[in-house]
């Protein structure tokens, strides 16, 4: 039961009842209505549904986001997991003699006064 009209087999709804059983706007509605994406037909300026074929193709849409759902994270998966076994996943750097470099000498620090001269305990 829609709102308080009864939907049972050959039955209509109208595009707010569908926007109910959705729970979008009316005029979220009317667009995939207009884009046929959702089954309806348009008499002047209201939209008659009728609720098999309007249910049909819902089942039909939530069946085909979730495959979609299913091939998107295999996908990711798969690429996750090519990405782990990649020899170049792993990041070794070579050191700076093997690279044609030297080492840069450490800096040389000043040198620090004597703890206690200035009130730290030891």
């Amino acid at each position: 039961m829609i709102g308080t009209t009864p939907v049972a087999e050959g039955h209509t709804l109208t595009i707010e009842q569908a926007a109910e059983v959705l729970q979008c706007d009316t005029d979220t509605a009317a667009v995939r209505f207009n884009s046929g994406e959702l089954p309806g037909v348009k008499f002047g300026r209201r939209w008659v549904i009728p609720a098999p074929a309007f249910f049909k193709r819902l089942n039909e849409l939530a069946l085909e986001e979730a495959e979609r759902r299913r091939n998107q994270l295999a996908e990711e998966r798969a690429a996750a997991a090519a990405r782990a076994k990649s020899p170049q996943a792993i990041s070794v750097r070579e050191p700076a003699a093997a690279r044609g470099r030297k080492r840069q000498p450490l800096p040389v620090l000043p040198q620090l006064p004597n703890a206690v001269s200035r009130g730290v305990p030891a």
